[in-house]
């Protein structure tokens, strides 16, 4: 099923997991409509934004399949409300400020991303509610050792200036006059060709 012109539901809902231990991660009618408002609201516009594919490595999650590999019981994918993502040749980091900057969003956490391990270490977390406020958190999730903590995404960022830049130094602009200008006034990112 098509969500938009650059995503499918399949992408929220295949799982290496679920495929080895036989279970069905088919999502119920309101679950898809809540898979479809993330896509309007946040990733389609996002895709189209930073004009690089997104990859979704873990969308819904059945209850059986979040029980599995040990997810929260909380967890917003268990109702389509929620994403891990990348996008290939943007860090992490400047992705995260490109949603934070631009988008409505109920949950965004930079998700184990270790600077010395790249731009593309750890992923992206990003969640929103179509029936309710969203909160417009902002977390850096990191294991120490006793675990995992949240982190204020803003102490983040501040501290890694320096390499979140980085993220920048392979891009350069292209496209119409006002996407380069408003790219200005915003996230500085814009619509990006990345050069390898």
């Amino acid at each position: 099923m098509r969500l938009s012109e650059n995503f499918w539901l399949y992408e929220f809902t295949r799982s290496q997991k679920a495929t080895r231990l036989g279970i069905d991660n088919t999502p119920p009618a309101d679950v898809v409509a809540n898979i479809q408002a993330l896509v309007s609201v946040v990733l389609q516009p996002l895709r189209s934004m930073i004009c690089i594919p997104i990859n979704i490595s873990s969308g819904y999650r059945s209850s059986e399949l979040n029980a599995a590999i040990g997810g929260s019981q909380n967890s917003q994918h268990i109702v389509g409300k929620a994403a891990d993502i990348e996008a290939f040749g943007l860090g992490n980091v400047a992705l995260a400020e490109v949603i934070r900057q631009n988008f409505h969003f109920d949950q965004l956490i930079l998700e184990f991303h270790v600077p010395e391990d790249g731009l593309n270490s750890g992923w992206v977390h990003v969640s929103y509610q179509p029936d309710q406020p969203n909160r417009r958190q902002t977390f850096r999730a990191a294991r120490d050792s006793q675990g995992v903590s949240n982190l204020s995404y803003d102490d983040f960022v501040a501290v890694d200036d320096a390499y979140r830049a980085a993220a920048f130094t392979n891009a350069k602009k292209v496209g119409p006059p006002e996407v380069v200008e408003r790219t200005k006034r915003t996230t500085k990112l814009g619509r990006l060709v990345f050069e390898a």
